[in-house]
């Protein structure tokens, strides 16, 4: 009797696990032909073709990229999560398609932590609750607002710059998390501590950690695929009970100055000024109002906090980590730039004059962002009802990316491809038959980027202020064993294969 059930229930979990996500995708596989590649891996997935780039290219996704520059008709890989079907995407026309209709499919927090983190905030939202947390930062993310900012931007990286960091990285992340800081909190949160350090640092590395412990052991992985988000309260070993401590910590400090702010206003009332309110002053008017129209409640405060506070640190501080290791490469573009700042800026603070001057950075920004754009996790999507993209039938569950950076590296798109030109973006057509949807680091259609022109003006005084002051040098030893990694973001180790050198 007993093995008649067993027998069962293994058919079951055969069918489940295993055959039906597998024919799902051989039935594309079959109507499209070239068109699609047919990636399977039983239970483990995509993980399974990552983790042999790694060891293959010392890069996570590599045989990706070569997969669409083999085969020139390539428009989609189709692998699996667990027993998910997941349509890797490489035809802007197609991506168009997903990023004009973003309200058909929601993103996928693969962190495991949507009630802790970031679920409630602007990156993981979708429907009415998106649409109105998009509205309410709509304003102060408004160009000619965030130009007030940049005078911040200017102390805070030239006070940075005092310190000893032991990585470019660590550096950017001080910076960029302050920023954010200041920018969300206001002064009242200038240099914050978490877990004994810098705020920013110790952010970041949670996430960092939390991504460890999902995908870093075999353990953490089946638990994340069985358990989800429960995860963390089912049997938490050493590591993730520290996470969780942690989690409780950040998300204790959020609300204490939050609450702070709260009786402030209670006994002051808002700056008479609305172009002074930060982002939380921003929040608290519609959580304080008489109609509170969007329902905003604190815990959504906190989770955008996270959330702006990772993207706005995280991102930016990776892309200008990133553009410091292509400039230890490439000397001559260094010098290029160096050159630009003196006859651009001369000696003293970026100004918003000077930004739209410096037309070879710019490039040069642009450039590191086609070969190494940090930001692909947030790209993955989850289909909340049946789609049809052209040809291709979505089911709902079903998982898609559209993979923005295998279109930035072939030669349909880009003329020499594999070179590193810091002038590309300078040029009249700097893009092969461009849909508007080829190059979008910062995604694209409603659900683009809120912060990119934040970022791009915080990159530029970065880079601005440590060229002037710093040489950039490779590590010969360390970048001998050069990998790059995706964890939640795409970045090279070891870190500190490059060192900035005080001229």
């Amino acid at each position: 009797m007993y093995i008649y059930i067993g027998l069962g229930v293994s058919l079951i979990l055969l069918y489940t696990l295993v055959i039906k996500p597998f024919i799902s995708l051989l039935l594309i596989k079959i109507k499209f032909g070239k068109q699609a590649k047919l990636i399977f891996f039983p239970i483990f997935g995509d993980i399974v073709e990552i983790q042999g780039s790694l060891k293959k290219y010392n890069d996570h996704y590599e045989s990706i990229r070569r997969y669409f520059r083999e085969n020139k008709d390539l428009k989609f890989i189709l692998l699996n999560v667990f027993k998910t079907p997941f349509i890797l995407i490489g035809d802007p026309e197609i991506n168009k398609l997903i990023h004009i209709n973003h309200e058909n499919y929601k993103k996928i927090d693969f962190l495991n932590n949507n009630s802790r983190l970031m679920g409630q905030g602007l990156l993981y939202q979708y429907g009415l609750k998106w649409k109105n947390q998009r509205q309410l930062l709509g304003k102060p993310f408004d160009y000619d607002r965030l130009k007030s900012r940049i005078p911040m931007m200017n102390q805070v990286v030239k006070l940075k710059l005092k310190n000893t960091y032991q990585t470019p990285l660590d550096l950017t992340r001080s910076i960029a998390g302050e920023v954010v800081i200041q920018t969300f909190f206001g002064k009242e949160a200038e240099n914050a501590e978490l877990n004994k350090r810098e705020a920013q640092s110790e952010i970041v590395e949670l996430f960092n950690d939390v991504a460890e412990a999902i995908y870093g052991t075999l353990y953490g992985f089946m638990k994340w695929m069985i358990l989800g988000e429960k995860q963390w309260k089912i049997f938490p070993n050493k590591m993730e009970k520290d996470i969780n401590r942690r989690i409780e910590e950040l998300t204790e400090f959020a609300r204490k100055v939050i609450d702070n702010r709260i009786t402030k206003i209670k006994q002051e009332g808002f700056k008479k000024n609305e172009e002074d309110f930060d982002f939380l002053d921003i929040h608290l008017k519609e959580f304080l109002g008489e109609k509170n129209s969007s329902g905003i409640t604190k815990d959504e405060i906190i989770s955008q906090f996270i959330t702006l506070f990772f993207a706005g640190t995280d991102t930016t501080s990776s892309v200008a980590a990133m553009s410091l290791f292509y400039l230890a490469q490439y000397p001559n573009v260094y010098e290029a730039l160096v050159k630009e700042i003196e006859n651009v800026i001369g000696d003293g603070d970026v100004l918003d004059s000077h930004l739209s001057k410096l037309q070879e950075l710019n490039s040069f920004i642009w450039e590191v962002l086609r070969v190494r754009n940090p930001a692909s996790g947030p790209l993955v999507r989850m289909a909340i009802k049946d789609v049809t993209l052209k040809d291709l039938h979505i089911k709902k569950g079903w998982i898609v990316m559209p993979a923005n950076f295998v279109q930035q590296q072939t030669d349909k798109y880009f003329q020499n491809f594999e070179d590193f030109d810091h002038k590309r973006f300078m040029k009249s057509q700097a893009i092969k038959e461009d849909n508007g949807f080829v190059n979008i680091p910062f995604s694209a259609g409603p659900r683009n980027c809120i912060g990119q022109h934040m970022a791009i003006m915080e990159i530029k005084i970065i880079l601005c202020h440590i060229l002037r002051e710093f040489k950039i040098n490779t590590v010969p030893d360390k970048m001998k064993n050069l990998q790059w990694k995706a964890k939640f973001l795409y970045f090279h180790e070891p870190l500190d294969c490059i060192q900035l050198v005080k001229k």
